[in-house]
Protein backbone atom coordinates (compact mmCIF):
# COMPACT_ATOMS: atom_id res chain seq x y z
CA UNK A 1 0.00 0.00 0.00
CA UNK A 2 1.17 3.51 -0.83
CA UNK A 3 0.52 4.81 2.70
CA UNK A 4 2.58 2.03 4.27
CA UNK A 5 5.46 2.63 1.86
CA UNK A 6 5.49 6.28 2.89
CA UNK A 7 5.43 5.44 6.61
CA UNK A 8 8.37 3.05 6.17
CA UNK A 9 10.45 5.95 4.84
CA UNK A 10 10.18 7.71 8.22
CA UNK A 11 11.46 4.81 10.32
CA UNK A 12 14.84 3.12 10.56
CA UNK A 13 15.65 -0.28 9.14
CA UNK A 14 17.47 -2.01 11.97
CA UNK A 15 16.46 -5.41 13.34
CA UNK A 16 19.29 -5.35 15.93
CA UNK A 17 20.55 -8.89 15.24
CA UNK A 18 23.09 -10.55 17.52
CA UNK A 19 23.57 -11.76 21.05
CA UNK A 20 22.47 -9.53 23.91
CA UNK A 21 21.70 -9.84 27.59
CA UNK A 22 18.59 -9.19 29.66
CA UNK A 23 19.43 -5.48 29.95
CA UNK A 24 18.11 -5.16 26.38
CA UNK A 25 14.38 -5.17 25.66
CA UNK A 26 12.07 -4.61 22.72
CA UNK A 27 8.51 -3.38 22.31
CA UNK A 28 5.97 -3.41 19.50
CA UNK A 29 4.26 -0.16 18.55
CA UNK A 30 1.33 -1.51 16.56
CA UNK A 31 -0.87 0.49 14.21
CA UNK A 32 -4.11 -1.49 14.19
CA UNK A 33 -6.69 -0.85 11.49
CA UNK A 34 -10.21 -2.11 12.17
CA UNK A 35 -13.10 -2.92 9.84
CA UNK A 36 -14.33 0.68 9.90
CA UNK A 37 -10.86 1.87 8.75
CA UNK A 38 -10.22 3.50 12.14
CA UNK A 39 -6.48 3.45 12.89
CA UNK A 40 -5.34 3.10 16.48
CA UNK A 41 -2.32 2.23 18.61
CA UNK A 42 -2.27 -0.90 20.77
CA UNK A 43 -1.49 -0.58 24.48
CA UNK A 44 -1.63 -3.12 27.29
CA UNK A 45 -2.29 -2.67 31.00
CA UNK A 46 0.20 -4.88 32.79
CA UNK A 47 -0.97 -7.12 35.60
CA UNK A 48 -0.05 -6.20 39.17
CA UNK A 49 3.01 -8.36 39.91
CA UNK A 50 5.65 -8.03 42.62
CA UNK A 51 8.44 -9.16 40.23
CA UNK A 52 7.62 -6.55 37.57
CA UNK A 53 9.09 -3.01 37.95
CA UNK A 54 6.33 -1.79 35.61
CA UNK A 55 3.56 -3.61 37.46
CA UNK A 56 0.14 -2.21 36.58
CA UNK A 57 1.51 0.30 34.06
CA UNK A 58 0.14 1.10 30.62
CA UNK A 59 2.71 -0.10 28.08
CA UNK A 60 3.35 -1.31 24.57
CA UNK A 61 3.55 -5.11 24.21
CA UNK A 62 7.14 -6.25 24.73
CA UNK A 63 9.77 -7.43 27.15
CA UNK A 64 13.37 -8.41 27.73
CA UNK A 65 15.66 -10.21 25.31
CA UNK A 66 16.00 -13.97 25.85
CA UNK A 67 18.84 -16.25 24.74
CA UNK A 68 16.57 -18.00 22.22
CA UNK A 69 15.98 -14.71 20.34
CA UNK A 70 18.02 -14.18 17.17
CA UNK A 71 17.51 -10.40 17.25
CA UNK A 72 15.72 -7.72 19.21
CA UNK A 73 13.10 -7.69 16.46
CA UNK A 74 12.49 -11.34 17.32
CA UNK A 75 12.17 -10.32 20.98
CA UNK A 76 9.40 -7.85 20.09
CA UNK A 77 7.57 -10.40 17.94
CA UNK A 78 7.86 -13.18 20.54
CA UNK A 79 6.74 -11.00 23.45
CA UNK A 80 3.77 -9.67 21.48
CA UNK A 81 2.67 -13.22 20.70
CA UNK A 82 3.09 -14.29 24.33
CA UNK A 83 1.25 -11.29 25.78
CA UNK A 84 -1.63 -10.60 23.39
CA UNK A 85 -1.63 -13.62 21.02
CA UNK A 86 -0.96 -11.42 18.00
CA UNK A 87 1.38 -13.16 15.55
CA UNK A 88 3.39 -10.47 13.79
CA UNK A 89 5.51 -11.31 10.74
CA UNK A 90 8.10 -9.40 8.71
CA UNK A 91 5.39 -8.15 6.33
CA UNK A 92 3.85 -6.26 9.27
CA UNK A 93 7.06 -4.38 10.04
CA UNK A 94 7.29 -0.68 9.15
CA UNK A 95 10.68 -0.12 10.80
CA UNK A 96 12.38 0.73 14.07
CA UNK A 97 13.34 3.78 16.14
CA UNK A 98 16.26 4.67 18.40
CA UNK A 99 16.38 2.76 21.70
CA UNK A 100 15.61 4.54 24.94
CA UNK A 101 17.21 3.99 28.34
CA UNK A 102 15.12 5.42 31.21
CA UNK A 103 16.65 7.87 33.67
CA UNK A 104 16.08 5.72 36.73
CA UNK A 105 17.70 2.85 38.58
CA UNK A 106 16.53 0.14 36.19
CA UNK A 107 19.19 -1.35 33.93
CA UNK A 108 17.33 -1.60 30.64
CA UNK A 109 17.59 -0.31 27.08
CA UNK A 110 14.29 -0.45 25.16
CA UNK A 111 14.24 -0.91 21.38
CA UNK A 112 10.93 0.03 19.66
CA UNK A 113 9.69 -1.62 16.46
CA UNK A 114 6.76 -0.29 14.44
CA UNK A 115 4.17 -2.65 12.95
CA UNK A 116 0.90 -2.41 11.08
CA UNK A 117 -1.78 -5.04 11.61
CA UNK A 118 -5.33 -5.76 10.46
CA UNK A 119 -6.13 -8.63 12.82
CA UNK A 120 -8.50 -8.56 15.78
CA UNK A 121 -6.98 -9.08 19.22
CA UNK A 122 -9.19 -11.77 20.74
CA UNK A 123 -7.31 -13.01 23.79
CA UNK A 124 -4.46 -12.05 26.12
CA UNK A 125 -2.12 -13.76 28.55
CA UNK A 126 -3.88 -12.99 31.83
CA UNK A 127 -0.76 -13.77 33.85
CA UNK A 128 1.00 -10.75 32.30
CA UNK A 129 -1.75 -8.56 30.84
CA UNK A 130 -4.89 -7.25 32.51
CA UNK A 131 -6.41 -5.87 29.31
CA UNK A 132 -5.69 -4.44 25.84
CA UNK A 133 -6.61 -0.91 24.76
CA UNK A 134 -6.66 0.37 21.17
CA UNK A 135 -6.45 4.16 21.20
CA UNK A 136 -7.60 5.98 18.03
CA UNK A 137 -4.77 7.87 16.36
CA UNK A 138 -6.78 11.10 16.41
CA UNK A 139 -6.68 11.12 20.24
CA UNK A 140 -2.94 11.85 20.21
CA UNK A 141 -3.63 15.19 18.52
CA UNK A 142 -6.08 16.21 21.24
CA UNK A 143 -4.43 18.67 23.66
CA UNK A 144 -6.93 17.88 26.43
CA UNK A 145 -5.53 14.35 26.73
CA UNK A 146 -2.03 15.57 27.64
CA UNK A 147 -1.17 16.90 31.08
CA UNK A 148 0.98 16.57 34.19
CA UNK A 149 0.64 14.14 37.06
CA UNK A 150 2.61 13.43 40.23
CA UNK A 151 4.23 10.02 40.44
CA UNK A 152 6.10 8.23 43.21
CA UNK A 153 8.62 5.68 41.94
CA UNK A 154 11.56 4.09 43.77
CA UNK A 155 11.46 6.75 46.47
CA UNK A 156 11.34 9.68 44.04
CA UNK A 157 8.38 12.06 43.60
CA UNK A 158 8.02 14.07 40.39
CA UNK A 159 5.50 15.89 38.22
CA UNK A 160 5.66 14.16 34.86
CA UNK A 161 3.96 14.61 31.47
CA UNK A 162 1.26 12.03 30.73
CA UNK A 163 -1.15 11.04 28.00
CA UNK A 164 -4.61 10.23 29.33
CA UNK A 165 -6.31 7.26 27.74
CA UNK A 166 -9.13 7.57 30.27
CA UNK A 167 -9.73 9.04 33.73
CA UNK A 168 -7.97 6.04 35.29
CA UNK A 169 -5.38 5.09 32.64
CA UNK A 170 -2.33 7.23 31.88
CA UNK A 171 0.67 6.66 29.64
CA UNK A 172 3.90 7.87 31.25
CA UNK A 173 7.56 6.97 31.63
CA UNK A 174 9.28 4.84 28.98
CA UNK A 175 6.06 4.24 27.06
CA UNK A 176 5.31 7.98 26.95
CA UNK A 177 8.77 8.77 25.55
CA UNK A 178 8.49 6.10 22.85
CA UNK A 179 4.98 7.29 22.00
CA UNK A 180 6.24 10.85 21.47
CA UNK A 181 9.18 9.63 19.37
CA UNK A 182 6.64 7.81 17.19
CA UNK A 183 4.34 10.83 16.91
CA UNK A 184 7.20 13.18 16.03
CA UNK A 185 8.11 10.90 13.13
CA UNK A 186 4.65 10.41 11.68
CA UNK A 187 3.68 14.09 11.90
CA UNK A 188 6.05 14.70 8.98
CA UNK A 189 4.20 12.33 6.66
CA UNK A 190 1.54 13.01 4.06
CA UNK A 191 -0.45 10.37 5.92
CA UNK A 192 -0.48 12.52 9.07
CA UNK A 193 -1.26 15.73 7.20
CA UNK A 194 -4.20 14.07 5.46
CA UNK A 195 -5.34 12.66 8.78
CA UNK A 196 -5.27 16.11 10.40
CA UNK A 197 -7.20 17.65 7.52
CA UNK A 198 -9.83 14.90 7.47
CA UNK A 199 -10.42 15.21 11.22
CA UNK A 200 -10.18 19.01 11.22
CA UNK A 201 -7.30 18.95 13.71
CA UNK A 202 -4.67 21.65 14.17
CA UNK A 203 -0.98 20.72 13.82
CA UNK A 204 0.40 24.15 14.81
CA UNK A 205 0.79 23.47 18.53
CA UNK A 206 1.89 19.84 18.50
CA UNK A 207 5.30 20.58 19.98
CA UNK A 208 3.64 22.40 22.89
CA UNK A 209 1.25 19.47 23.41
CA UNK A 210 3.85 16.71 23.09
CA UNK A 211 6.14 17.59 26.00
CA UNK A 212 8.98 15.20 26.75
CA UNK A 213 10.84 17.09 29.52
CA UNK A 214 12.01 15.89 32.09
CA UNK A 215 12.21 12.42 30.61
CA UNK A 216 14.99 13.71 28.35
Amino acid sequence: MKVLAELRDFFDNNEWPGNFDSSQAAVSIILLKDQSDEVGLVFIKRQERADDPWSGHIAFPGGRYEDSDTSLLQTAIRETSEEINLNLVSENLLGSMNPYSPRMKVNINVHPFIFVCYETIRDVNRHEVERVMVVPLRDFFDASRFGQQEFHFKGISAQLPVFKISDSDEVWGVTYVLLLDFLQRIKQTHFARRFLEEHKLDSCNLDQIWKVYPYR
